[in-house]
């Protein structure tokens, strides 16, 4: 996910720095419903971490990769752990 971080504050080399905010956002994944509420999570959280300044500097097409690839692996997530 290091190569589509929404906004460019993350090296490339260092994965361990996304853990708080991958955390903060798988936390509140059960209450999405549509792709919108998943960006939305994003959003609001990347804002808690990062702020308001930062937020001006967000790419809306990483924007869009970050979610659809969330939504891609929460969905396979969902689907391996159905009964």
């Amino acid at each position: 996910m290091l190569q589509i971080d929404p906004l460019g504050v993350h090296q490339q080399d260092n994965a361990d720095e996304l853990v708080p905010e991958t955390a903060s956002i798988l936390a509140r994944l059960r209450d999405a419903r549509l792709a919108e509420d998943v960006e939305q999570i994003i959003q609001e959280e990347l804002r808690r971490w990062y702020g308001r300044r930062r937020m001006a500097h967000l790419d809306p097409g990483r924007l869009a990769d970050v979610t659809i690839g969330i939504c891609t692996a929460w969905n396979r997530f969902l689907d391996s752990s159905a009964p």
